[in-house]
Formats: C-alpha cells, sequence, structure tokens
C-alpha cells in the first residue's frame, strides 16, 4: 500500500524563558493510501501545530514530515509549497470560503491560483459539487449557502487537486447536529470514492469513533487506540 505521508520522529518545542516546553515529543506515524484516521486530544494538546507540521507550515524542532516520499527537510519553501498545492487538500473548522465569488468558483481556487482553470477542470470541479449534494448551488455565493453548505463547499475544494491527502481541522466544529450527521456521512463516502489519506483533527467522538483508524495526542505522544474514545 502507497504510504502518502510520514512522519519521523517529530518533535516541536518552544524555549519559553529559561523553560523548554515540548509539544510534540519524538513522534512516528505513517499514513496510507485509502486510510481515514481521527485524531483526538484535550485543547492544548498540540493538535493543529501537529496538522501544521504535518502540511509543511511549520518548521519541527527535530525530524522530518515526508509527503509521498518527498522530505519537507530536503527542499525550499517554494517547492513545500508546490508539492502541498499538488498532493494535499484541507478543510479548516471555518470554511475559509471567499465571500465575492460563488461556490464553482471557490471549488476551483486552488488551481485558478497559478492559472486558469480548463474545461477539464471546471467539469470536474462540477462532479465534486455533484457528489457533495449542491449541484444546484454552483452559482451561489457563501452569503447565500447555509453553514453546512458552505462546509460542503470546502471539502469539494480540497479534493479538487485530486490530493494524496486531505487535512481537516475540526471539520464539523461549527455545525449543528443534523449537518454534523452529514458531513460525516459525507466524509465516509468521499474517502471511498477517492482513496485518499484523510487526516481527521476533531473533539466529535461519534465521528471519531465512526473511522477505523483513531490516535490520541497526548504528553506530547501519538497513541494509536483500539478502543472507542
Amino acid at each position: 500500500m502507497k504510504c502518502n505521508l510520514q512522519c519521523v520522529n517529530l518533535t516541536k518545542s518552544y524555549q519559553i524563558g529559561t523553560e523548554t516546553q515540548v509539544v510534540l515529543n519524538d513522534i512516528s506515524a505513517s499514513f496510507y493510501a485509502g486510510e481515514i484516521i481521527a485524531i483526538m486530544g484535550s485543547s492544548g494538546s498540540g493538535k493543529s501545530t501537529l496538522l501544521n507540521m504535518l502540511a509543511g507550515l511549520d518548521t519541527p524542532t527535530k525530524g522530518e514530515v515526508l509527503l509521498v516520499e518527498q522530505s519537507y527537510n530536503a527542499i525550499n519553501e517554494n517547492k513545500i509549497s508546490d508539492l502541498r498545492n499538488k498532493h494535499m487538500g484541507f478543510v479548516f473548522q471555518g470554511h475559509h470560503l471567499l465571500s465575492e465569488f460563488n461556490a464553482l468558483e471557490n471549488v476551483l481556487m486552488p488551481i485558478s491560483i497559478s492559472g486558469k482553470p480548463n474545461k477539464q477542470q471546471i467539469d470536474y470541479a462540477e462532479q465534486l459539487l455533484e457528489q457533495v449534494g449542491l449541484s444546484h448551488r454552483l452559482k451561489h455565493n457563501p452569503s447565500e449557502l447555509s453553514g453546512g453548505e458552505r462546509q460542503r463547499v470546502a471539502i469539494a475544494r480540497s479534493l479538487v487537486n485530486q490530493p494524496d491527502v486531505i487535512l481537516m481541522d475540526e471539520p464539523t466544529g461549527n455545525l449543528d447536529d443534523e449537518n454534523t450527521q452529514q458531513v460525516h456521512d459525507l466524509i465516509l463516502k468521499l474517502n471511498k470514492e477517492h482513496q485518499a489519506t484523510f487526516i481527521i483533527v476533531t473533539h466529535n467522538r461519534e465521528l471519531a469513533n465512526a473511522l477505523p483508524k483513531r490516535y490520541l495526542l497526548k504528553s506530547g505522544k501519538l497513541i494509536e487506540v483500539k478502543d472507542a474514545f
């Protein structure tokens, strides 16, 4: 099975006065194509720091991260950005849609950054919006969409470059129970259809326990959990 993302002896610490605060402590893990993984942990446990490390948005104190077998340590910031744009998608707690663009334009944004989308890319973006149940909302701006619809647009956007890895940071954190369940079901469906690696940071035990692989981030360590949270 293809290893899409790997961290090796990943450590992140901060110097606060004379004290060293260790946020991530010698974490090693491999994430494979088609896997869907939940990461839970208390507030302040370092979940966002870990996601930033996995995305190459922050530099580890020690260790390395490899995206599609390419170590961030071996390339410069511009090449990390190119690698990330090609192989990784993101879904945040807030949808981070651009208000002046419609749903389709927002989905195409990762492509539009580097050039004008071609017809094939536009067709694919429309297919993604259909997959997330929004084919009737292509031309609607974010202000005309519900919270759940905006988050589904963000999920479609994360898939538009056909990435190997999708990172999700509290994707249902701002949603009510009904929309939360819809997004849960959608994530599981898209994981099966696209066979990317989905890594989901969540406080939602129901979502975490619905996933086949679960980790707890505690005291700087990433611990695989076999039982339900």
